[in-house]
């Protein structure tokens, strides 16, 4: 089994689910974007997680009371798109699970491996894959493609293509013979 918090190069599909243990006060210092005393955007959640960088654009922070009926549970299956099987296996956790949780989409780390190493304010609830439906390749419905180009033979040479050939061929030579006359002259 492979370890659940290495992330691998070109990792495509995965979702890491993390929940916030802390006050309120804390959760909102851990997960706030501020710029530093350089202007630099500073996020304290890559050092509670143990990572240089994230693209914010695959995290998801949110608390799970706001996602109401569905659960977390429901948007895992519905909004993330992981098969229920692989729910069913951390459904009791996830489902006690009732603040703040952290979703790390595998796009978060850019198509890099990185090592993530959780503090004591992050519970690891799991490692889901994304269900992706086979990839098929259907005809088309009509028959506008037929006789593509890629459907049949090579178009037979025209009489003026074969004209220049043969006219090329025939300058060649004669250059040959030229240089050759040339030669045996000098």
């Amino acid at each position: 089994m492979t370890d659940p918090l290495h992330v691998r190069d070109a990792e495509f599909g995965t979702v890491r689910i993390f929940g916030l243990r802390g006050t309120e006060a804390e959760i909102a210092r851990m997960t706030e974007r501020r710029p530093d005393a350089e202007g630099k955007l500073h996020w304290p959640l890559l050092a509670e997680l143990g990572v240089d960088h994230l693209d914010e654009s695959h995290v998801e922070v949110f608390d799970v009371a706001q996602l109401g009926d569905i659960g977390l549970t429901g948007y895992m299956e519905e909004g993330l798109g992981i098969p229920a099987a692989q729910i069913a296996a951390h459904r009791a956790l996830l489902e006690n699970e009732g603040g703040k949780v952290v979703i790390l989409l595998a796009g978060a780390f850019g198509g890099q491996a990185a090592q993530i190493a959780p503090s004591d304010k992050l519970t690891f609830l799991g490692l889901f894959t994304e269900e992706r439906p086979p990839v098929t390749f259907d005809p088309l419905p009509t028959g506008g493609a037929k006789g593509a180009p890629l459907s049949g033979g090579r178009k037979p040479v025209s009489d003026a293509a074969m004209s220049g050939r043969i006219a090329m061929v025939a300058l060649l030579v004669l250059f040959v013979l030229t240089g050759l006359v040339v030669w045996m002259a000098g």
